[in-house]
């Protein structure tokens, strides 16, 4: 019985040194002169009475392993909620049109902060990130059918799966000028998106 206390307790030792290790050694992607190509699904949810979702591509470059530059490109669709429908039938209100929308932006890319954490006995790197960028939309919604100069900014964390790819989520914010027509009139107006954003990258070239 001392026998097989003496020959567990340095066992238990070198597991625990061999986790620290492991934490340790874990680490996130060596950005700096690599490139990042991501696909991304969104689903908006600041507007009560629309339904908003889409998805796009987002091509980066990370000249230095804090800071990154893309560009992005992306397209959704839009129709009315059920309780947009129900103001339509007791209101007679007008329901805004179901149609397409799409957008370029090109934007900067900071890492925030990084860190790990333990999920079982993985440990996974992953970074906070902020982005902010110009670009223009167009939406079949507008009479204008050329494109609007548009803003954005996200809040995002990205965590790396391995040495080439990694899961992203984003908060994202959207805004343009859209040009509606509203009881006969032509009225300009802000549309903002605020949608959940979530995708993969791989990593291109870089160190490992």
């Amino acid at each position: 019985m001392l026998l097989g206390l003496i020959s567990f307790a340095p066992a238990s030792r070198a597991e625990e040194s061999s986790d620290r290790i492991e934490a340790l050694n874990s680490r996130a992607w060596q950005k700096r002169g690599s490139f990042g190509m991501a696909g991304f699904g969104s689903y908006a949810f600041n507007d009560p009475m629309l339904i908003r979702g889409g998805g796009g591509v987002r091509l980066s470059w990370w000249p230095r392993s804090l800071v990154g530059l893309s560009i992005e490109a992306a397209g959704g669709v839009q129709g009315p909620t059920n309780a947009a429908k129900a103001a339509q039938r007791e209101l007679k209100s007008r329901l805004r049109e179901t149609g397409a929308s799409w957008n370029a932006v090109s934007s900067l890319e900071l890492s925030a902060a990084d860190g790990k954490a333990a999920f079982g006995t993985a440990i996974v790197g992953f970074e906070l990130l902020l982005r902010a960028g110009l670009g223009v939309q167009a939406s079949e919604e507008a009479l204008r059918s050329k494109p609007v100069l548009a803003s954005m900014a996200a809040l995002g964390t990205r965590w790396f799966l391995g040495p080439r790819w990694a899961f992203e989520l984003n908060l994202s914010w959207r805004q343009g000028s859209l040009v509606r027509r509203i009881d006969g009139a032509s009225v300009s107006s802000r549309d903002m998106v605020v949608a959940l954003e979530g995708g993969v990258v791989a990593r291109l070239g870089g160190v490992q």
